[in-house]
């Protein structure tokens, strides 16, 4: 069984890397290691589980269909050894997706506490406001501004943010079906959505990066729907002022079942107590 699980291990790493090079210098081991472990498992499945070329690498059907399963096999081994520790050290891996914006801030802190305080588990940070499977990132916890499109995970509503239209002082007296909008493309589309009405607008700067929003709201470029948190320093300054109430986002904490660990239930203890004193209301 140990041999099946560390070669289920290799299987994922090069799965998941696309190289048996990259893979056998993550797990520190020398690529005809790697390359054996495959073979093993190839044997003991019956089945071919990777196409190999002279400059590709890619997965089978049966590699295809193999990789969630390993993903939960390895997941929930994982788990058990952690639960029969008879230490209370948490240690092991964390796959983490997070959006953009708040993986670079507000959420750092949390992060930065969480590891000072667990050295042995490892984080792997990711940032992206697109929509993910984890099943397919291998990801142990995606928070999500938005809501989930999975009914395979397990869902937590962490809270919801405050959003309004912001702009520069200038903008106080414009209509705002007539001011000129900037959008972020993840959550804006051509239609503007208020707390008490909607309308289409043509915007004259669209981006996928909050940074760019705020940059441009300053520069007194337009209009955008943003958080309240991202830009309370300037809203406190005055260089930037509420302009109308806008529908709140949900923020959400989602993982699949069987990667419940003791790691991750303190993971999300840590950041959801960021998130409800810093972000959401």
């Amino acid at each position: 069984m140990a041999d099946r699980l560390s070669h289920l291990a290799v299987f994922l790493r090069v799965a998941e890397r696309g190289s048996l090079t990259a893979a056998a210098r993550d797990l520190s081991v020398s690529q005809p290691t790697v390359t054996r472990a495959i073979a093993a498992l190839e044997a003991e499945l019956g089945t071919r589980l990777l196409h190999r070329t002279t400059h590709a690498l890619a997965l089978t059907e049966a590699g295809r269909t193999l990789l969630p399963r390993a993903r939960r096999m390895l997941a929930a081994w994982a788990g058990i050894a952690e639960d029969l520790a008879e230490c209370d050290t948490l240690s092991g891996p964390l796959h983490v997706v997070a959006p953009i914006a708040l993986g670079q801030t507000e959420l750092m802190p949390a992060l930065a506490a969480f590891r000072a305080a667990h050295p042995a588990v490892t984080v792997n940070w990711q940032l992206t406001d697109a929509p993910v499977r984890l099943s397919e990132t291998g990801a142990d916890l995606w928070i999500r501004v938005g809501p989930v499109p999975d009914a395979t995970l397990v869902v937590r509503h962490v809270g919801d943010v405050a959003r309004h239209a912001i702009g520069h002082p200038r903008f106080a007296d414009v209509d705002l079906a007539d001011a000129p909008w900037i959008t972020l493309g993840p959550y804006e589309g051509r239609q503007i959505v208020l707390a008490d009405r909607r309308f289409d607008a043509a915007p004259g700067l669209n981006t996928n990066s909050i940074a760019v929003v705020a940059r441009a709201l300053t520069e007194g470029l337009g209009v955008a729907i943003a958080p309240d948190w991202y830009l309370r320093r300037e809203l406190d300054a005055g260089l930037l002022v509420r302009l109308a109430e806008a529908t709140p986002l949900p923020v959400h904490m989602a993982f699949a079942p069987e990667r419940r660990t003791r790691r991750l239930e303190a993971f999300m203890a840590a950041m959801e107590a960021r998130l409800r004193s810093h972000v959401v209301a």
